[in-house]
């Protein structure tokens, strides 16, 4: 019996091979083995690889496949389908500029003394943005023409509000090397209206004459516009930059900055207006890390907390006019930029510094020169900008 036992398992054995199926004694050796692995083990669960939520994952996966080939704004920006802004400019802004540079903590209050711009754009599938902006700016003088009331505590002033209806196309959200800004649009100078509420000469006339004490619990002087009838102008513009771009992002995609240098150009039938310049600027993004968490009522999501930190410097060569002639001027325009971004919402400011000649297209735009504490100061021309902007996703 235990002859012919034998002779079966050798029989089985040899059809195994033939067919490719594990000889019986190669099974029984593997039962060994794994017995062995089990035993070196001793029932401890090894962690080959860090299993992660389907959430996870997928974000993970959604995050890599869309940002691998963004450019670095967006390490700041969130993307979007459209944005919604308000810029606030006045040289009531750049008093810590004149601390550097004029040693006073002071506001000139003359010349290109206050703006707003509000803007409202939509992006295409191809990182193309088309953008409405309207800006109001006021440019002031302290008027020749005597004051109707001597009023030791106001300022009878010449003024003309600029305002520029534009639309703008650009890619400069883009992850493309060739950027471009193309805006088109109507001006209008005005010097006969400070009532209508979008006009930056009525937010100042609001603003000194009651809103100051309001806000700052000082008067700080009346204004007293000069209306000037018949001599309001209007015209058209065409402007164009394009340049040469350059980015970079770490690996982590946590910073990254971008390098441009750009040429511009503007053309308008109001020629005082036209300009060329060449500029290079640079712009440091980087995100705060944190994890997604939920404080009080609120869903915190990954990374919320940007920065923007830049600079922009544009080489300028305008006009300057005077009663009888004309010449060109060269005008130096640093602009430095810092912002802060919280998800959707930005806030920012950026001070505009101005060095050699300024653009007296508008009359009232021109340098003064003033006694402040027993010392002659000029104004230069800087101005400071505040903003506000949305960027939001449609579902």
């Amino acid at each position: 019996m235990v002859v012919m036992t034998l002779l079966f398992i050798s029989s089985v054995e040899a059809r195994d091979h033939l067919v490719g199926v594990a000889p019986l004694s190669s099974i029984i050796e593997n039962q060994k083995e794994n017995k062995q692995i089990k035993e070196d083990c001793r029932g401890d669960v090894l962690p080959i690889v860090k299993i992660e939520s389907l959430k996870e994952t997928s974000d993970d996966v959604i995050e890599t496949f869309l940002k691998e080939d963004s450019p670095p704004i967006f390490l700041f920006r969130r993307d979007s389908h459209f944005h919604v802004g308000l810029k606030l400019k006045n040289d009531f802004f750049s008093a810590p500029l004149n601390l550097i540079r004029q040693g006073e903590m002071m506001v000139f209050d003359q010349g290109e003394t206050h703006g707003t711009d509000l803007f409202i754009g939509v992006k295409d599938s191809k990182d193309t943005r088309f953008t409405y902006l309207y800006e109001t700016n006021l440019y002031t003088q302290k008027s020749t023409v005597p004051e109707p009331v001597d009023d030791p505590t106001s300022l009878f002033q010449d003024y003309t509000s600029e305002q520029i209806y534009q639309v703008i196309f650009d890619n400069l959200e883009s992850n493309d090397s060739l950027k471009y800004d193309i805006a088109f649009g109507v001006l209008e100078y005005l010097r006969d209206n400070d009532t209508d509420i979008f006009l930056a000469s009525t937010q100042q006339r609001l603003l000194h004459n009651g809103a100051d004490e309001a806000l700052f619990n000082t008067d700080i002087y009346e204004v007293e516009n000069n209306h000037r009838e018949r001599t309001n102008e209007y015209g058209a513009f065409t402007r164009l930059n394009i340049g040469y771009n350059q980015n970079f992002v770490d690996i982590e995609r946590m910073r990254g900055h971008s390098d441009r240098y750009y040429l511009e150009a503007e053309i308008s039938n109001l020629h005082k207006r036209n300009y060329i310049s060449l500029g290079a600027s640079r712009d440091f993004y980087f995100r705060i890390k944190n994890k997604e968490k939920k404080i009080l009522f609120f869903d915190v999501p990954k990374n919320f907390v940007a920065g923007h930190l830049g600079i922009d410097v544009p080489a300028r060569i305008n006009q300057t006019h005077y009663d009888d002639h004309s010449e060109l001027g060269f005008q130096l325009n640093p602009e430095f930029n810092a912002g802060l971004s919280l998800g959707r919402v930005e806030i920012g400011y950026s001070s505009d510094m101005i060095f050699g000649n300024i653009s007296n297209h508008v009359e009232e735009n021109r340098s003064n020169t003033i006694l402040h504490n027993g010392r002659a100061l000029t104004d230069p021309g800087d101005m400071g900008t505040g903003y506000i902007r949305f960027n939001g996703k449609f579902k």
